[in-house]
């Protein structure tokens, strides 16, 4: 089996040359620019998020009434934590 793969592998290989596919020039520069922008949006959008849940809190506390601002912080948590691992991860493959 593996030896009618590697026949069809040379053949393909004989066929269309040495195959390195690349994107057009500066491509990678713009995409890196362009993560980088949407990081910093998200990133201050989190902090915002992060001051208005604190607000909220503050405000529920006095209150009675915490139980929703503190679900507001742990949403607010996750979302900043999607947003931080999603760059590194879409950073790791650019």
């Amino acid at each position: 089996m593996m030896d009618h793969i590697e026949v069809m592998y040379q053949a393909a290989a004989n066929m269309f040359g040495d195959i390195h596919p690349q994107g057009p020039a500066g491509l990678q520069e713009r995409l890196s620019r362009g993560i980088g922008l949407a990081q910093m949006i998200a990133v201050a959008i989190a902090i915002i998020g992060v001051i208005v849940a604190g607000i909220a809190m503050f405000i529920g506390r006095q209150r009675g009434d915490g139980d929703e601002a503190t679900q507001m912080a742990i949403r607010i948590g996750g979302g900043a934590t999607l947003i931080g691992s999603a760059v590194a991860i879409v950073g790791f493959f650019l």
